[in-house]
């Protein structure tokens, strides 16, 4: 048996033949593995939200960007019920030879609708009549955080020196 470890170790040592030699990598640190910008975001850490293009702002959902309504009292005329200055005869004095149309009513015979305020249309309570209203995907931001990187902007992949191992074989 001694002379087998004896032999063993002449061997290891005087060879003629070169051994190969196992060191750590240096490209990864013997981690195997290395960071890299991540390909989806480019690095940044985020992504153009898709529902808004990344303005922040999309067309308001409840009034279809309109910013508000047909009024449902008047049907949009701006007038409701009967003028009270010419009671409906949409004519300042109906009795004159020459009847001119009511300054108040000009002329239609219904009075202002104040539900409106004679606009014909309700501004949309969601938008305030804006047409567009905050992302609710991005809250506003108009970027995402990406899920590829989680927002780091660097991802981790199998080091290309030591294909994962952590190990660099020498000759």
């Amino acid at each position: 048996m001694r002379y087998f470890v004896f032999i063993f170790i002449s061997l290891f040592l005087f060879s003629c033949e070169e051994t190969p030699k196992i060191l750590q990598c240096m490209e990864c640190n013997g981690i195997g593995a290395v960071e890299v910008e991540c390909f989806r975001c480019d690095g940044y850490g985020v992504l153009r939200c898709g529902l808004c293009g990344g303005n922040g702002r999309v067309t308001c959902g409840e009034c279809n960007g309109n910013g508000g309504f047909k009024c449902t009292l008047c049907w949009g005329t701006g007038r409701f019920g009967e003028c009270m200055y010419c009671l409906g005869t949409g004519y300042n004095s109906p009795t004159s030879s020459s009847p001119s149309n009511c300054i108040f009513c000009n002329g239609t015979g219904r009075g202002k609708c104040y539900h409106c305020n004679c606009r014909g249309y309700k501004l949309c309570q969601v938008c305030k009549g804006d047409r567009v209203v905050v992302c609710n995907q991005c809250d506003g931001y108009g970027k995402l955080r990406c899920e590829e990187c989680e927002g780091e902007g660097k991802v981790k992949k199998e080091c290309p020196e030591c294909n994962g191992s952590g190990r660099k074989i020498f000759k």
